[in-house]
């Protein structure tokens, strides 16, 4: 898996929201192309959607999702799955960094954040926030995220920031922890160590079937 088509995946997404009717079908089926576009609509206008767009990406790039004793199964790759009812794509990216040993807690020394990482911030107690870096410009640290505030989507709270965007923060510290986004850096993955599916019919984003231009 190499940093470009991780980067290629993410670039893809960017300016998709669902307030946007131009672009909320596209939104909705790349977000949940197993489930009907009529469930992958509804879920998408109603859910924070940055820990959906990271698990998008690795789905376009191809990487192999499987994880061990999740959703009460002995293996699955949720990459691979319906999201309907499903609220549990930032605790499954976790686990696939941890099970695939890309996780890397933050700690003392600086976190790498190079093209083709995943990072999450937040207090850990749900309020988490997950982005994926696709160019590192000086102190800048350019990236994709899901999640974004969409000015067309009228909900409330999380439930309105639907809104696939490009942006650029700067590591900081604060209080001896590291700061991203203006919250504390939680942990980071590199993507790029990733195993891609080499066969198989599903092996990437379906497409055709979804009816959305690659």
């Amino acid at each position: 898996m190499s940093a470009d088509s991780i980067g290629l995946a993410a670039h893809r997404l960017v300016g998709l929201s669902w307030g946007d009717e131009a672009t909320r079908r596209d939104y909705s089926r790349i977000l949940a192309p197993w489930d009907s576009e009529e469930r992958a609509v509804l879920m998408a206008s109603e859910q924070s959607s940055c820990a959906l767009v990271v698990a998008a990406v690795l789905l376009i790039a191809e990487v192999d999702g499987m994880v061990r004793g999740w959703r009460g199964k002995v293996a699955c790759d949720p990459l691979r799955e319906p999201r309907w009812q499903r609220y549990d794509s930032v605790a499954y990216l976790e686990q696939l960094a941890r099970q695939r040993g890309v996780y890397k807690g933050a700690g003392k020394e600086k976190p790498d954040l190079r093209p083709g990482t995943w990072w999450t911030v937040g207090s850990g107690k749900g309020d988490e926030h997950v982005e994926v870096v696709v160019e590192v410009d000086g102190e800048d640290i350019v990236c994709v995220g899901g999640g974004k505030l969409d000015p067309r989507n009228p909900r409330p709270g999380a439930k309105g920031c639907t809104r696939i965007a490009l942006g650029r923060h700067r590591l900081t510290q604060a209080h001896g922890r590291w700061v991203l986004a203006g919250r504390p850096l939680l942990y980071t993955a590199d993507a790029t160590e990733l195993p891609c599916l080499q066969v198989g019919e599903r092996k990437g984003m379906p497409w055709a079937a979804i009816g959305v231009k690659p």
